[in-house]
Formats: C-alpha cells, structure tokens, sequence
C-alpha cells in the first residue's frame, strides 16, 4: 500500500475519532447545562464560609452581600442536597425569574393640548407659589427602567448602573424608552413634577423589555449602597420572589421610599395588583383618566394606595424627542416626583410619615379596591408637608391594607 495513502487513513481515523468525542463531550455538556438552573439564595453567613456552597459544589454567580442574598447556578439535584442536609444555612432557595415592562402603549392625544396639560402636566401647580420653592432639589432619585436616554436636553442623569449588563456595568442607556419616559415624568425640565432632583439611571430591564429577579435586586443594592432616597420601579410580574421583598424591605429600612405601578391587569373580581407594586413597603400607585375614573386597565385590589395620571401622558422619549404614553408605570413616577417635592420640603420625614401625607391629601373618588385612597393632589400634600409643628414625632403614620 501507498505509504502516503496509509498516513491518509490514520489522519482520517483520528480526525474522525476526535470528532466523535468532541461532539459527544458538547452534547453532554449541553445536557448537564439544560438541567442547570440560575437560582436566588438567602444566606445567613457570610456565603464564603458556608460549607453547603463547597460541599455542594455550588457555582456564585453574584453575591449580593449586604442583602445576603447570592444567584447561583446548580442542579436540581444540589438544590435537593441544599434542603435535605443543609436547611439550616440559608433562609430560602428560589429560582431567578423575569419581570419586565407591561402595556407600555403610544397612544395619539385625542384632546385639546391646552386642556390637555391642565391635569396632567406639572403646568397645574407649577404656578403655585409654593412650587417655585419646593421643585425636589437635594433629592436622590432612582430610575429602576430600561435605563436612560442620558443624551437627552430635557434630563440630567447625574449617574447610575446597568446590572442588566454585566459586561457594561456603567452603559444605562436606553435603546427602549420606557426607562426615559418615566424618568422625564418625574424630573425633566419642561415637564417634570421634580425638575431640580437628581435622577440616577438603574437599568435592570433589558432592551427586549424584561429583566431578572436578580437583575432588580442587583439595582435596589446599588440604589441603597449610594443613598438614594426614592426609588421609581416602573417594573411589574405576576411571579411573588421572597429575594426580591428582602431587599426591599432592606431598602425601605434604609430610608428609601419606593414607589411602583398597581399593573395593567383591568378589572377583576380578586386583586391583581402586580408585583413588587403588592408587597408591604412598596406606595403602589394605579392610573386615571383626564376624567379622574380609573382606567380601563389599571389594575384592582386593596394593595392600592394611590392613583395618578396614566393615560395619554406627554414626556420625554429617545432621540431628543417628546411623545404620549400610557400605562401604570406612568403614574407611578408621577408620585415618585411628588415624593421628591416633599422630601426637598422636609427631609426629616420617614417612608411612613410621606405615605400618611400622600393618602390623607388624596381625593376619595370610589370604591378602595379600585381607587385606592383615592387621587393624589400634590399641592396639598406639600403644602401638608411644610405645615407648623411638623415634627416627626407628632406627625402618625399609615399602614398599607395588605395580605399574604
């Protein structure tokens, strides 16, 4: 034979043989990846020094140290191990799912601009005196969205994150809208409730519109490790995360007021106030018309604590333009820039105290289950803020109307 045909079968035999076991290797691979899950963990000490992370051979993906809360990546299998042999050693174990954007609709003004502006732009009360004085200044807002358009003349982002981007942690720019929509809402120089706040972007949605539990989680870290005082989360998920109420909770402790859209859900007969609009420490927010009526697809249920504008607002939207949107997530930063007003006002006040002046100057307008404590009326609500004897430890508290 050939000396050089047979040198022929041998490369071909072994290029054949690696080729086997290379796509048999990918393969099981694959397999072994598919049956992997990202989960949430809460850890009691510090993750480092828990013996079910090595005796496990759990893979951290992201510690969240001062939450106490790690995404990790495993098996079923290890999280059965987890329960079975080390329950002592974390405070729960959940999957990382996704919550994003909702009903997030370009709707055409069908109204009369004038009258338009009159309810649902800052104009109404910007020529209240009391404005002039309180517009937010000193007061640190952030944006949980899709980020910010930072290159807009109506923002200034003074900083900000992109946990959705672990590659780019800093790059929040907005390639969606929603995040530079509401954060114009709130406090954009021709339009804003807040003009003088400081507005931070915390992109934890991504460009397609959804976002991690861990993601979000990831943001409120970042929003109390540089002291943010409100905290906008026009995000929502019909999905409860114990890792996501945990940090929070953490975050509410730590003197930042959070504040999240009810959830375009509409009417239904049991609450479907979306999440983290639902839990405890979070003022949700639900949406009017120009009419003051609730709208059509704001979601219902006794977790509402306020409503706002949400049809057909003018704010600021990508490319240097303006645009009308309509949704739950825009009259949730309608409150945030309220809150930021009173904060500027008076910035002794805890969460408790802003979330009692907030439902005391809301305008009761039907049934709680769809209202809320009604609409809120700014201008009252500041002018309760700067009222005499306002110490703290006069003024009462609320308590949201929740349920498990």
């Amino acid at each position: 034979m050939n000396f050089f045909l047979i040198i022929r079968y041998i490369i071909t035999f072994f290029f054949v043989l690696f080729s086997v076991a290379f796509f048999s290797s990918t393969a099981s691979a694959s397999n072994t990846l598919s049956n992997s899950n990202y989960y949430l963990i809460g850890y009691k000490n510090e993750l480092k020094n828990n013996l079910f992370i090595k005796d496990a051979n759990i893979k951290i993906i992201e510690d969240y140290k001062s939450l106490h809360i790690a995404r990790v990546l495993m098996s079923g299998k290890q999280v059965d191990l987890l329960k079975q042999k080390y329950i002592g050693h974390f405070t729960f174990i959940e999957k990382d799912l996704c919550a994003g954007i909702k009903s997030f609709s370009n709707f055409k003004p069908s109204l009369d601009e004038k009258q338009y502006i009159g309810l649902f732009k800052a104009d109404k009360f910007r020529n209240n005196d009391i404005y002039s004085t309180y517009r937010g200044k000193g007061v640190k807002i952030g944006v949980l969205d899709t980020g910010i358009d930072f290159h807009h003349d109506d923002l200034d982002v003074k900083g900000g994150t992109a946990p959705v981007d672990k590659n780019e942690g800093t790059n929040y720019m907005d390639f969606v809208g929603h995040g530079t929509f509401v954060a114009g809402i709130i406090a954009s120089k021709r339009t804003g409730i807040a003009p003088d706040a400081e507005i931070y972007a915390i992109k934890s949605i991504s460009d397609s519109g959804d976002g991690s539990w861990s993601n979000i989680i990831s943001g409120i870290e970042w929003a109390i490790n540089n002291n943010m005082d409100i905290l906008n989360m026009s995000v929502g998920t019909n999905e409860y995360s114990r890792g996501l109420e945990e940090a929070i909770n953490k975050a509410y402790k730590k003197g930042i007021f959070i504040v999240a859209p009810a959830g375009n859900n509409g009417y239904d007969n049991n609450s479907n106030v979306t999440y983290p609009a639902k839990f405890k420490h979070v003022f949700a927010v639900g949406s009017i018309n120009i009419s003051g009526k609730r709208s059509e697809f704001s979601s219902v249920g006794n977790e509402i604590d306020t409503m706002a504008p949400g049809e057909e607002i003018y704010s600021t939207s990508l490319d240097n333009s303006y645009d009308y949107n309509s949704g739950t997530s825009m009259s949730s930063p309608y409150v945030a820039g309220a809150a930021a007003l009173i904060k500027s006002a008076n910035p002794n006040l805890t969460n408790d105290e802003i979330s009692y002046i907030f439902v005391n100057n809301s305008v009761n307008c039907g049934r709680h289950y769809e209202y809320g404590n009604g609409i809120l009326n700014i201008t009252s609500a500041l002018k309760s803020s700067l009222a005499k004897n306002k110490e703290p430890a006069i003024l009462q508290t609320y308590q949201k109307i929740h349920w498990n």
